[in-house]
């Protein structure tokens, strides 16, 4: 004999359908705790809230109090507008450390001598290169728009970071990702 499917909410004696729960079942077995995501208590989450809460304000108002330049280089890591306090916190809460990658690539290419510099550059491909010129324009360290060859424009990259100061160029990139600093 096998099991009916509906033995549990028909009535044996009138054939009725009855809409009550099963019994509750105490079998450890079927409990698995992995399986079932715990829920956070409501207090809990304001309380995570208010957090993020503080911790954006207090960034508004660390951007606010910084030099003009600092926030400019900041804004330009990020590759946000330096003149809207919002988007660049909003921007400074929400990165991660691929949107430091452009901090990288320079120190990368600062810390290379001449010839393994213009290599270094090359190697890192269009988006990346454009990202560090864009860097450094922000920085003031090169002019105008990035040749339309990725060596030539590595060439100029490198020969405008070793032509510049670049001690000044490391601090002030330095100082810029300490604003960034969640």
């Amino acid at each position: 004999m096998h099991d009916d499917p509906w033995a549990d909410v028909t009535n044996a004696d009138d054939g009725s359908i009855t809409l009550t729960d099963p019994p509750a079942t105490t079998d450890e077995d079927d409990e698995d705790e992995s399986d079932t995501p715990k829920k956070t208590s409501p207090r809990r989450n304001a309380a995570k809230d208010r957090a993020l809460v503080r911790k954006t304000v207090a960034k508004v108002l660390e951007v606010q109090a910084a030099s003009a330049d600092l926030v400019a280089v900041a804004a330009s890591i990020l590759g946000v507008n330096p003149d809207n306090t919002g988007d660049l916190t909003v921007a400074i809460v929400t990165a991660n450390s691929r949107d430091l990658q452009v901090v990288t690539d320079l120190k990368t290419i600062l810390d290379a001598d001449a010839l393994e510099a213009g290599v270094t550059a090359t190697g890192l491909g269009r988006a990346r290169l454009r990202a560090v010129w864009k860097l450094l324009a922000g920085l003031g360290g090169v002019a105008g728009e990035m040749p339309s060859s990725d060596a030539k424009a590595a060439i100029a990259l490198v020969k405008a970071l070793h032509a510049g100061d670049s001690a000044a160029i490391r601090s002030r990139v330095d100082a810029a990702v300490d604003l960034l600093r969640k």
